[in-house]
């Protein structure tokens, strides 16, 4: 589940008129600014997500597309297990396969016995699992850093000129 979201600057086109700012200049500013409250999103969300291995953690990418006031910075990952942490799994459903529980248990290092994952895929399957919407939740978190950085990009443009 990418995250995507994009900052409006409310006024632009009055602020460039009347500080005369060049739209590059601007359009330069907004693009350092918007990559910097890309990473800053990244960096959130690959410290909440929970990965032994840390493939989940590396998989988090970011990228920032578009030009002018249509910028949009992305959030995302195609690593299988980061979207499947952040999906829930309902109660009273199909086992999950029991091989791939086993897998997931050695790589952590908590097969205890063979029976461990059968009974961790039927737990699953009766209770369901919590998903953990660590791309929401890291958006959330950094709100008002995200619009301290874009503030701080208006007011450095206003101090230039």
């Amino acid at each position: 589940m990418p995250v995507r979201f994009s900052v409006k600057l409310a006024g632009e086109g009055e602020l460039l008129a009347r500080l005369g700012i060049l739209k590059k200049e601007l359009e330069g500013r907004r693009r350092a600014t918007m990559h910097r409250a890309v990473v800053l999103i990244r960096d959130e969300a690959r410290s909440r997500i929970h990965s032994p291995e840390g493939k989940a953690r590396r998989g988090i990418k970011d990228n920032v597309r578009g030009v002018g006031n249509e910028l949009r910075g992305y959030v995302s990952s195609r690593s299988v297990r980061t979207i499947f942490a952040q999906r829930s799994r309902g109660a009273n459903r199909k086992m999950p396969p029991v091989k791939a529980i086993r897998a997931w248990l050695r790589r952590t290092g908590q097969l205890r016995s063979k029976a461990s994952a059968f009974l961790v895929a039927r737990a699953i399957a009766r209770r369901g699992t919590i998903g953990h919407p660590v791309m929401e939740d890291a958006l959330a978190a950094k709100r008002d850093e995200v619009i301290a950085l874009f503030r701080e990009m208006v007011l450095q443009a206003l101090k230039r000129r």
